[in-house]
C-alpha cells in the first residue's frame, strides 16, 4: 500500500499539470505572405512573362496545380527596361493548350512582347497588380555561341544502322558562359530520334535520371577551347534518314536560368531522401517569388547525303 500511493500521487500531479499545458502550446499559425510570382523569359524576338499569386513556373509549362491563381487581362501592368532605358510594355494574350493533367482544353494566360531584343544586353521587368507589393527581376540576355561545324559518321549493322552527329563549338575565351542542349531530337517520319550522349560537362546535373528535357551546362570545364557534343540514333532496317536538312540547336543562356535548373533539378534529385539537406530553389525575383531568364540559340542544319 505504501509503494502504490507515492504511484497514485504521481499520476495525479502530473493529470492534473496538463491542464496548464495550453497557455504553452496553444497558438495559431500565422498564414504566409501572400505575394506576385512573376515567371517568364525573353529572348532574341519576344519576352513572356506569366503572373500568378503563387509558384507558377511558365518556363516548366506546370499548368495544372494553380491556373486559379493566374493573374490575366487588364489586371496586371508589365513593363521591360533594356540596359537601363524604358523598352516595352507587355500585352496581355491567352491561347487555349491541352492540359494533359486534367485532359482538358484550357487557357493559358500570360503578357507578351514581340519587340526584337539585343543580344548581350540586361533587361530587367517590373510588374504591379492590385494592391500587392511591385515586383521585379533582372537578368542578361547572352550572345548567341555558334555551332562552328558538324561531323557524322554512320554505322551500318545487319538490322540497326546507328546514325552519330558531332557538334562542334568553341567557347568563348575569357567569359562565364552557360549552355543548354535538347536531350532528345525526333526524326520525321520514323520512329527514333536522336539522344544526347551524356558527357562529362553535364557536371553533377544528372539530367539523364530525370525528367528534365534538356542538358544545362557551363563552360567551367571547356572554357576558351573547342569541344563536341554528340548526338546518337539507332534507324531499323525499313527506316531512313531524312532526306532535308535536320536542325540542330545549341541554346546560350544567362546564369540565372542555368542556376535555377541546378536547384531544381537538386531538389527533384533529393526529394524522396530523408536525409537530405533542404534545397532552396533559385529565385531572382525582388519583391516576390518566380524567375526570369534569358537564352539566344544558334543552329546548323545537318545534311547526311548519300
Amino acid at each position: 500500500m505504501k509503494r502504490i500511493l507515492p504511484i497514485t500521487l504521481w499520476i495525479f500531479i502530473f493529470l492534473a499539470s496538463c491542464a496548464d499545458l495550453e497557455e504553452f502550446i496553444d497558438y495559431t499559425l500565422q498564414e504566409p505572405e501572400i505575394k506576385l510570382c512573376l515567371s517568364g523569359y525573353v529572348c532574341p524576338d519576344s519576352t513572356y512573362i506569366m503572373l500568378s499569386l503563387n509558384n507558377y513556373y511558365l518556363i516548366d509549362s506546370v499548368a495544372w496545380s494553380h491556373r486559379a491563381n493566374i493573374i490575366a487581362g487588364d489586371n496586371a501592368t508589365v513593363v521591360l527596361f533594356e540596359d537601363g532605358v524604358f523598352f516595352d510594355t507587355l500585352l496581355p494574350q491567352s491561347r487555349q493548350i491541352w492540359d494533359s493533367w486534367e485532359y482538358v482544353y484550357t487557357s493559358e494566360d500570360y503578357y507578351v512582347s514581340h519587340m526584337p531584343t539585343t543580344p548581350g544586353s540586361t533587361y530587367t521587368v517590373y510588374a504591379q497588380h492590385g494592391d500587392y507589393p511591385e515586383v521585379s527581376a533582372e537578368t542578361f540576355l547572352p550572345v548567341p555561341v555558334p555551332i562552328q561545324s558538324y561531323d557524322t559518321e554512320i554505322i551500318q549493322y545487319e538490322q540497326v544502322t546507328v546514325v552519330q552527329v558531332s557538334l562542334n563549338i568553341i567557347d568563348p575565351l575569357y567569359e562565364n558562359n552557360y549552355y543548354f542542349l535538347p536531350r532528345s531530337l525526333r526524326i520525321p517520319n520514323v520512329y527514333g530520334s536522336f539522344s544526347l550522349l551524356t558527357d562529362p560537362i553535364f557536371e553533377n546535373h544528372n539530367v539523364f535520371g530525370s525528367t528534365a528535357y534538356y542538358a544545362f551546362f557551363s563552360d567551367r570545364l571547356i572554357q576558351g577551347s573547342n569541344y563536341s557534343v554528340l548526338y546518337l540514333s539507332g534507324l531499323n532496317l525499313n527506316e531512313t534518314l531524312p532526306s532535308d536538312t535536320f536542325i540542330f540547336s545549341l541554346y546560350s543562356t544567362s546564369e540565372d536560368f542555368f542556376k535555377y535548373d541546378k536547384s531544381r533539378l537538386i531538389k527533384e534529385n533529393s526529394q524522396f531522401d530523408a536525409n537530405s539537406n533542404p534545397v532552396t530553389i533559385y529565385s531572382n525575383v525582388v519583391g516576390g517569388y518566380g524567375i526570369f531568364v534569358g537564352f539566344s540559340k544558334s543552329t546548323i542544319g545537318v545534311s547526311f547525303g548519300e
